[in-house]
Formats: C-alpha cells, sequence, structure tokens
C-alpha cells in the first residue's frame, strides 16, 4: 500500500560495522600470518643450528673414541634422545660405518598447513679425526615434523586470540556506532513522520557538525512543510466554511442543507425515513427592533450553537439556518416517538437560551416537523414542516407541531431494537460489499457492507445502523463484522478491504482494547485492512480517533476518513493525525456538474491532500453527468451506483442458507 515506508536494505549502523569488522578481519588475518611466517622461520633457522651442532658434537665425540662399540653406542644415544630421521656415520673411503634412521609418518597438522609452512629437514655435517687425518664424517638429518607441531599450535593460539580481539572489537563498534549514529536514527524517525504527514516531530542537532547542520535543514523543512499545509488546508477551509456556513449561527447555510438532504433523500446508500423541522423564535423581529440587530444575533449565535452540539451528540442529524431566523433540523433514520421527544427538547433548550436575552419577557421557540416520505423533495418536506409551524404559531406556548404528512402512526425503536439484540445474539450477520474503482475503472479495493437479519428479513446497513448507534449496539455489531473479515470471509483480504467502525464503537474502550489485541493476532492480514471512520467522529471524539490511528498504525492497516467535508470540523486535523485516506461526502458529488462551489472546492482539496500523501476517494457517483466531472477531478478512486451495486454473499455464506433474492433488502 501507497502509505507504507520501504524498509529494504540495511541500515547505516549494520554496514559501519560490517565495513569495520571486514578491515580488522584483514589486518587481524594479516598479522596473524606474518607472525606465524616469521615464528615459522626462526624454527627453520633453529632447526638447522641444532642439526649442526649435533653434527659437529657427535663428530668430535667419535674422534676420541677407539671402541667400535662405543661409537656405535654413542651413535644410538643421541639419536634416541633427539629429533632426527637419520644419523650417518661415514668413513674415509664413502663406505657406511654406521647409521640409524626412522620413518616417519604424515604431520598431525592440516596438509595446507604444511605446504604453507614448508619446513625442511637440514642436514649437519662435521669431520671425524684419527688424530691428525680425516677419519671419516658424521651427517645428522633433522625431523621437521616437531617444529612443524609447534608452528601449528602457536598457528592456533593467535587464531584465538585475533578472534576474540574482533569478537570485542565489533562489540565495542555496534556499541559505538549506535551512540554516534543516534541522531541520524531520528533523523530517519523524522523522515518517517513526515512521509506520515506529522510535522511536529524535531530532531535535536547533534554536536557532529554535518550531522547538526543535516538535523537543523530537516527541522527547518518540517516546520515549513507544516506551515504550508497548514496555510493551505486553513484557506480552504476558510473559504468552504464561509460558502457552505452561516456566519452568525456557525450552522449550514440554506443551499449547502437542501444539498445535504437531498443527498441523504435520494441516494440508495442513504437511511430510510427521518423527519425535518423548522424552528422559529416567536415575536423575533420585534426583538430586533427593540433591542437591535447586534442582540438578535447573539441570540442566534446561542441558538445555533445549541443545535451543533445536539447534531454532534446524535447519528444522521444535519442542522441549518433557513430563511430570516428560522433554523432547520434533519434527523435521519429516525423513528417519529424518538424525534418527537428529542425536538420538544431542542424547543425547550432554545426557548430558554432566548429568553435569557429578552428578559423580563419570555422567549418562545416553536417548532413543526414533518416525516420524510419516498418521493418528497426538499422543498415539499419544508412546505409541511410549516404547516406544523403555522399550527404551532396559533399559540403562544413553546410547541412542536406535526405537519399533515404523518400518515403512519408513530411507532417506537423498540421492535427495532429486540429484533437487533436476537441477531446480535444469534450472531445472523452477512458480508456484503461494493468495488471501489480507480480511475481506469479497475478495482482499487471493496468497502464491506454489513446485513442483519431482523424479523425474517436481510436489511441492508443503512436501515439499522442508526438504532445500532443511538442505544450503543455498535461495538457488537462492529465486532462480528471485523472478526467475518479476518477469518476470509465476504470479499476476503487478498486485495484492500476498507471496514466502517461507528462512533460508539470508538468511544468503548473493551471494543478498542479488543481491536488492538485482534489486528495483532491477525499479522500480515492487516497489511490490506483500511479502518474507516465518519468525519464526525473528529469534532466529537478526537481522542478516540488518535488511539485508533495508533493502533492501525501499530497492526500496519490504514486509516481512511469517510464523509470528508461533512463533519463540521476544520480539516486541520488532517496534520495531527497519521491519516492515509479520506472519502469525500456525497453530498459534495449530487449534482456535481451544476454545482461550481463544490467543483472548486474539490479541484482545490484534493490536490493539497494527495501533495501530503493521502489518497482522494469519491464516493456516491450515481449519474453519467457527476462522473463526466469527477474523472477531471485530481482524484485517486471512485465509488457508486454507477459503477457498481453491492454484492450480496451467496447462499452457502448467509447463516441458515437464506438465497440474497429471498428477503434481502435494497433500496431501489
Amino acid at each position: 500500500m501507497m502509505r507504507r515506508a520501504d524498509d529494504t536494505g540495511y541500515s547505516l549502523r549494520v554496514l559501519l560495522v560490517i565495513f569495520i569488522g571486514g578491515l580488522l578481519t584483514l589486518v587481524l588475518m594479516a598479522g596473524t600470518w606474518f607472525s606465524a611466517s616469521r615464528f615459522g622461520a626462526y624454527l627453520e633457522n633453529e632447526l638447522h643450528i641444532q642439526t649442526q651442532d649435533a653434527a659437529t658434537a657427535l663428530g668430535a665425540a667419535v674422534s676420541a673414541l677407539e671402541s667400535e662399540g662405543q661409537v656405535r653406542r654413542l651413535v644410538d644415544a643421541v639419536f634416541d634422545s633427539g629429533a632426527y630421521t637419520r644419523i650417518e656415520l661415514v668413513r674415509a673411503d664413502g663406505s657406511l660405518r654406521h647409521s640409524r634412521e626412522v620413518e616417519t609418518g604424515p604431520p598431525p597438522v592440516p596438509g595446507w598447513f604444511q605446504w604453507w609452512a614448508d619446513l625442511p629437514s637440514p642436514r649437519g655435517e662435521a669431520t671425524v679425526m684419527d688424530g691428525w687425518e680425516p677419519a671419516g664424517s658424521v651427517r645428522v638429518h633433522a625431523d621437521p615434523v616437531p617444529a612443524l607441531v609447534r608452528l601449528w599450535q602457536s598457528f592456533l593460539v593467535g587464531l584465538a586470540w585475533s578472534g576474540a580481539l574482533l569478537v570485542v572489537s565489533l562489540w565495542l563498534a555496534w556499541r559505538g556506532a549506535g551512540r554516534l549514529l543516534a541522531p541520524l536514527r531520528q533523523m530517519e524517525i523524522q523522515a518517517q513522520a513526515l512521509e506520515a504527514n506529522d510535522f511536529a516531530a524535531r530532531t535535536d542537532p547533534p554536536r557532529a557538525r554535518e550531522l547538526s547542520r543535516v538535523a537543523r535543514a530537516l527541522n527547518r523543512m518540517a516546520q515549513s512543510l507544516g506551515e504550508t499545509f497548514e496555510r493551505q488546508i486553513g484557506l480552504i477551509n476558510e473559504l468552504e466554511h464561509r460558502n457552505r456556513r452561516d456566519p452568525v449561527t456557525g450552522l449550514r447555510t440554506r443551499e449547502a442543507f437542501d444539498q445535504a438532504l437531498a443527498a441523504e433523500l435520494h441516494s440508495r446508500e442513504s437511511a430510510a425515513g427521518g423527519v425535518v423541522a423548522v424552528f422559529r423564535p416567536r415575536g423575533f423581529q420585534l426583538f430586533n427592533e427593540g433591542r437591535g440587530r447586534a442582540r438578535g444575533n447573539a441570540v442566534l449565535t446561542e441558538c445555533g450553537a445549541a443545535l451543533l452540539d445536539f447534531e454532534s451528540h446524535h447519528e444522521g442529524v444535519v442542522t441549518a439556518r433557513g430563511q430570516g431566523a428560522d433554523l432547520l433540523v434533519c434527523i435521519t433514520g429516525v423513528e417519529p416517538v424518538e424525534a418527537d421527544a428529542w425536538l420538544q427538547e431542542l424547543v425547550e433548550q432554545l426557548s430558554t437560551r432566548y429568553s435569557t436575552f429578552s428578559v423580563p419577557e419570555q422567549g418562545i421557540f416553536q417548532a413543526g416537523v414533518t416525516r420524510v416520505e419516498p418521493g418528497l423533495g426538499v422543498g415539499a418536506l419544508l412546505a409541511r414542516a410549516d404547516q406544523g409551524l403555522a399550527t404551532a404559531a396559533a399559540s403562544s406556548d413553546p410547541l412542536l407541531c406535526w405537519g399533515h404528512s404523518l400518515a403512519a402512526p408513530i411507532n417506537g425503536a423498540g421492535g427495532w431494537l429486540e429484533a437487533i439484540d436476537a441477531a446480535l445474539a444469534s450472531e445472523e450477520v452477512a458480508l456484503a460489499w461494493q468495488a471501489l474503482h480507480d480511475m481506469d475503472g479497475s478495482v482499487l479495493m471493496t468497502q464491506v457492507l454489513g446485513r442483519l437479519k431482523l424479523a425474517e428479513r436481510w436489511e441492508v446497513a443503512a436501515h439499522f445502523l442508526p438504532h445500532l448507534e443511538r442505544s450503543g449496539r455498535t461495538p457488537a455489531f462492529d465486532r462480528l463484522v471485523i472478526e467475518r473479515v479476518l477469518s476470509g470471509d465476504g470479499p476476503g483480504l487478498d486485495g484492500s478491504v476498507a471496514v466502517s467502525l461507528g462512533l460508539a464503537s470508538l468511544v468503548d474502550d473493551t471494543f478498542m482494547h479488543w481491536l488492538a489485541m485482534r489486528l495483532e493476532a491477525a499479522g500480515d492480514q492487516t497489511r490490506n485492512l483500511w479502518l474507516v471512520v465518519p468525519e464526525r467522529a473528529l469534532r466529537v471524539q478526537p481522542t478516540a480517533v488518535s488511539l485508533l490511528a495508533e493502533t492501525a498504525s501499530r497492526a500496519g492497516a490504514g486509516l481512511m476518513v469517510d464523509h470528508f467535508g461533512s463533519g463540521g470540523v476544520s480539516f486541520g486535523y488532517l496534520g495531527r493525525y497519521a491519516i492515509q485516506a479520506v472519502r469525500i461526502s456525497r453530498e459534495y458529488i449530487r449534482d456535481l456538474h451544476q454545482r461550481r462551489a463544490a467543483r472548486f472546492f474539490l479541484s482545490s482539496i484534493a490536490p493539497v491532500l494527495r501533495a501530503q500523501g493521502i489518497r482522494v476517494f469519491v464516493s456516491g457517483v450515481e449519474v453519467e453527468d457527476e462522473w463526466a466531472v469527477v474523472r477531471e477531478l485530481p482524484v485517486d478512486g471512485v465509488m457508486g451506483f454507477y459503477f457498481s451495486r453491492p454484492e450480496e454473499p451467496e447462499e452457502g455464506d448467509l447463516p441458515g442458507g437464506e438465497p440474497p433474492g429471498n428477503g434481502v433488502s435494497r433500496r431501489p
């Protein structure tokens, strides 16, 4: 995967020790050879002197003896007491008077060493006198084997000392190189951090002049890159904030709300159902005229903060400022009974904040709400919510009224949760997957999509995930999905596989501990695994995302941010966390060919991210016109129903063996 550094090759420390070891080995071997050569020459000379001395002494002794028996006994005694191969006593006429010799076997040394030492067998010769006349000569032949053995033993001792010295020297060289090259290791760590988009790492300049200059240059480069990246991201973030956020409340603009809501309503990947509500402060125009616009803006700012807090603590919430002082809220994937309680609580909170500015009068917020129904556009839904608001406006109390679109009875989430608990307990979880393609159309990775069997029907994740997240059951579901993926179910781990994690899983200590242990146990399998988190998690639980980034980095897995651009958080987090990829929110992609601002944002942010080694993917491409624009953008991959639909598991992969077409829920 692109995010991983190349760890092949030897470290500079190893290469340096190898060089020092090779040089020491050469020097020590040369010293041992030279020493052995000198000692061999010494032994050769000593052997020659000893042989000649023996011959001279024997010649003088024989000259003084008269009895032939005494001569023989003397020769035998000398022969037996010395290292000789042959002693000859020769008369003056050349005839042999007496001799002793012995056959020597092969010396107890290696043949190569005998060849290298090449010790000769010297011969000593002396004259035997009879008075003043020569009576013959004595010849002594030395045996070189004892000297050769002595030279071999000396060579082995020298070799052992050289080996011991080499080992000690290499150990000292290893330790010394480690201390000398410690600054280089710090620089390597800093370079790896820069590659991972971590610009905060610094190297303490060492004392060595050359390394100190390199360290300072690296630190300056890291600081410059960090500042450049922060400036680019900050500028794009500011432009995007001004384009999509209301400057008074901090909420989305009406246009951004329409885009987000349209993406949720018309996307095949979105959660089913939900509600749309319009909140309005009663008598706000008179309040503005009487207290001043600054006071009115302060009210809207406080109320906007309340809605942002509500959005951060609830899954699937989109908030915005509408016309005038209207505040808009959309909650996807929620049952009306839950929405009614939450929205009524919001009415009371907003009224309380309004009252703090309207003392001694009471501030009142009223709201109209409608249920999301298939086939209705954003305008129609807001119009029906306005009907409920008109009903509430007939009263002077803080009220929440439903529009006439509420045709079905209001049912709670209890039925969903009971079915979900039963499915999780029996592990009735199946894996579908959808391909993410590169710009040439080849499959780059697959996104795993969980399925739960609820009430004898296989449901897509968008239908039950909001209930899982709001009830805190996401960790159990995510654990089953990850276990299935690492066990080889679904698309397998032969290629890159992305698995989404819910916010509730990130803040669950038990789940995070299990995830760290499971990824460690999976070994090299995690090299093709991507963990995906929603951008909203970086606003709500940045510490949990940081912990997940560390866990993924240790395991070798990748970390991807989903719904990029819709989380309501500054893009500065890209320089603080080890994030390898982002997936652009589909609210930027819907009708992209008709939205100049969205095209400008994508064409601006994508090159900056890719320059920092962050891969950029796009999701939600569903029509040809959207793809025609996306393929001209500098992105790495794209997914959506325009390219491929989710692949459902085969019959044998489903618990119970039910075929996918027999009850698996799909959005049209």
